[in-house]
């Protein structure tokens, strides 16, 4: 039986088809439902109190199906599919906890290896990835043809290895992800539709999302000081004529008014990390070691995170463009964090009758004086 509260939330869980008990004392402790570009598949995380000795007759094994269905706010029901990974198992005087983690039902993507080459862009490749592991799929347009080689990886590991070295021109940020819905999603980050919406900081306005709270982390320092300042690769060819090319240079066109790069200190140092690429022979696209370089460094120029607390669900996934709206007459401290974010991350959580929704957002910095 679905967890109910007053028909503002409601939650089913169910273990290869069989539904959990959310009753008779049995209770939902906390869920957590997350996605992220960081990582290789969407996740969850939840604890149940079993009085009833369901888990003595569904036994907990590995790779087991999870569903996962949350009606909020008498909003359209949202089912997410998992697969079970790991699970502990305590007692807490009266009856059992369990802990359950698990990871979307895409067993082929997250564990499959493979020996097989892909010819074409890194696109047609994640294309093809995709297609083989019963993904969806959402790409873009890329000038990288080659034959990319998995070594014996899991096919999420190589989509990793190869988005590194994805390029579309000389200004392009290629990152992938996979959403909640199943959908493998590769994107340019310089080069996104506009926003998708308005999240507004503590105020209901019509057509918007408010956000209760938000919290920003600046990583800055570390990231300037390993990429953003005078950072250089090396290239090295047996069949080009220049046997080596050094990349050290970046079309930047910063998203905010007051990004986190610091042009004195990046005037004063006049030699930074140094990095080589390896020997190409031949089988990799003419800009492999600069789509690299590239990606790397635009990762680092990214050094703003902000999460959103929202007590509302909302239709963001990876990689929308959403606006911060602030009230200026009354928050004069909020409005340098105003202004537009790409969503690299968002998760749901529910613990007892209460429901949020976590967004993080990334940009470059600030958007202070405007």
């Amino acid at each position: 039986m679905a967890y109910i509260l007053q028909n503002n939330l409601e939650v089913s869980i169910l273990f290869s088809g069989a539904e959990y008990p959310l009753e008779n004392m049995n209770q939902l402790q906390f869920l957590h439902v997350g996605m992220l570009t960081r990582t290789n598949v969407p996740t969850c995380h939840f604890g149940l109190q079993d009085v009833t000795h369901f888990f003595d007759v569904v036994n907990l094994e590995d790779g087991i199906p999870i569903t996962i269905s949350i009606r909020a706010l008498n909003g359209d029901t949202q089912t997410y599919q998992f697969r079970k990974f790991n699970h502990k198992k305590t007692f807490n005087g009266q009856c059992f906890e369990y802990e359950i983690d698990g990871y979307l039902n895409v067993p082929l993507y997250w564990a499959q290896t493979s020996m097989a080459g892909i010819q074409g862009t890194s696109n047609d490749a994640l294309s093809q990835i995709a297609s083989n592991c019963g993904l969806q799929y959402d790409g873009t347009t890329t000038a990288d043809s080659q034959l990319w080689l998995p070594r014996n990886r899991t096919y999420c590991e190589f989509v990793k290895d190869i988005v590194t070295h994805g390029y579309s021109n000389s200004s392009s940020y290629m990152v992938s992800g996979v959403d909640l819905s199943g959908t493998l999603l590769y994107k340019d980050v310089m080069n996104l539709p506009t926003s998708r919406g308005t999240i507004v900081l503590g105020q209901v306005q019509a057509g918007s999302y408010v956000a209760m709270d938000y919290k920003p982390l600046a990583v800055s320092g570390l990231t300037n000081k390993m990429q953003g300042y005078q950072n250089t690769r090396y290239d090295q060819s047996m069949v080009s004529t220049t046997l080596s090319t050094a990349y050290n240079q970046l079309q930047l066109t910063p998203d905010v008014s007051a990004p986190f790069y610091n042009q004195q200190i990046a005037n004063v140092i006049t030699t930074g990390y140094r990095a080589f690429g390896g020997i190409d022979v031949g089988n990799v696209h003419e800009q492999y070691e600069l789509a690299y370089y590239q990606n790397q460094r635009y990762a680092a120029m990214f050094s703003l995170a902000v999460e959103f607390q929202l007590l509302t669900p909302t239709i963001y996934t990876l990689f929308d463009r959403f606006t911060f709206s602030v009230d200026t007459d009354a928050q004069k401290a909020d409005v340098p964090y105003a202004g537009e974010y790409t969503v690299a991350g968002k998760a749901l959580y529910i613990q007892g009758p209460f429901f949020a929704e976590k967004i993080l957002g990334l940009r470059m910095g600030t958007n202070l004086g405007q």
